[in-house]
């Protein structure tokens, strides 16, 4: 028989290097049950890996999942809001343009009027809604010349609605107004809502003739 070789027996000190899937099971069991035999900690190991997988990174979240609940309430009403605001504006704006006031007949008392004195323009209404108003008043005699007459305010809360009523302006007369044809001029800017009053008014124009005469 040849010779026999030296068996390469390990001491009981010796150490025993574990393999790497070993490793891993034993050192994750390790930090959980470092009394415990490591028979356990593989199958400990075995069962985390199984049923709670690998550590991952922490899971990242949006900014809209952040956010706390009744402030994404309000990102949700807002806009339901604002459509409404606006839908209110444009029916104020656009629905509610008809005239406010309907002039049925119109003249100047007296119908001649010397240069320098004062006449009346008299009108025949009906209101069918109760508007304010600024009017714009201007005269021009037979030569073209333009002479501008102070603004007149209108506040048409005590005027009736739906019934025929009556009312007159004053205004004076130049002195050095042309004799002969001439006209009085009002364009009356309305409004019935703050939205009409801010953004777009009701406009309506008028034209009243008259003669001027030299009082001879």
């Amino acid at each position: 028989m040849g010779p026999r070789c030296k068996s390469a027996k390990r001491t009981i000190d010796t150490p025993r290097a574990p393999t790497d899937s070993e490793g891993d099971q034993m050192v994750r069991a390790t930090s959980i049950f470092p009394s415990v035999s490591p028979r356990l900690g593989n199958v400990v190991g075995w069962l985390a890996n199984r049923y709670a997988g690998p550590l991952r990174p922490r899971a990242s979240f949006s900014a809209w999942q952040m956010m706390p609940p009744w402030r994404r309430l309000a990102c949700h009403i807002a806009p339901v809001i604002v459509s409404v605001v606006l839908g209110l504006v444009v029916v104020q704006l656009f629905a509610n343009r008809f005239a406010p006031r309907n002039v049925l007949a119109s003249e100047v008392i007296p119908p001649n009027v010397v240069a320098g004195s004062t006449a009346y323009v008299k009108y025949t209404a009906v209101d069918d809604r109760q508007c304010d108003a600024v009017i714009y008043r201007w005269i021009t005699d037979s030569t073209g010349t333009i002479y501008d007459l102070p603004d007149a305010h209108a506040l048409y809360h005590d005027t009736p609605t739906g019934q025929k009523f009556q009312f007159a302006r004053a205004f004076s007369v130049p002195g050095t107004a042309a004799v002969g044809q001439a006209f009085y001029h009002s364009r009356a800017v309305r409004w019935c809502n703050v939205f009409q009053e801010f953004i777009w008014p009701l406009t309506y124009s008028y034209t009243v003739p008259f003669k001027i005469t030299d009082g001879k």
